[in-house]
């Protein structure tokens, strides 16, 4: 599979190994309850990735221009701590494990330096019919 922006030797712009991205809680993230929906949270590490990704060099328009995708295969998720209206929350990305399709990485949302979520999310890159393929080396480069 060749792609067409990248070269497989070029340098990603950011390395993955390790991202951070901040967020502000919004009055649409939260629940009756007053803090952060339990599955907002997943919405809060997507963009998270998606802004990591960009920051690489491999936004969205890179995927869809190469025929590919991640998508999101497991994720399991631990609650620590609420986040409420206003909060600024770093959300930190460490690589764990890459295959040839897959990335694994874990997210962790901080409020302050309290761990309030983490997260480990597999991706699986997957062609424009759905079938897992091999991520480029290019793209394999910025996670490790």
């Amino acid at each position: 599979m060749t792609t067409k922006k990248h070269s497989p030797n070029k340098e990603p712009m950011v390395h993955l190994k390790s991202y951070s991205h901040d967020y502000q809680v919004h009055l649409d993230d939260l629940d009756y309850q007053g803090h952060v929906n339990h599955a907002k949270w997943l919405t809060v590490f997507e963009r998270a990735r998606v802004e990591s990704m960009k920051e690489a060099g491999f936004p969205i328009s890179w995927f869809t221009e190469n025929e590919m995708g991640l998508v999101i295969a497991a994720v399991t998720i631990n609650y620590f701590a609420p986040a409420f209206y206003g909060d600024h929350i770093s959300v930190e990305t460490h690589s764990l494990e890459t295959t040839a399709s897959t990335i694994k990485v874990k997210n962790i949302a901080k409020c302050k330096g309290k761990v309030l979520v983490e997260a480990i999310v597999t991706s699986v890159c997957v062609n424009a019919k759905g079938r897992p393929v091999k991520i480029p080396a290019e793209v394999l480069v910025a996670f490790v």
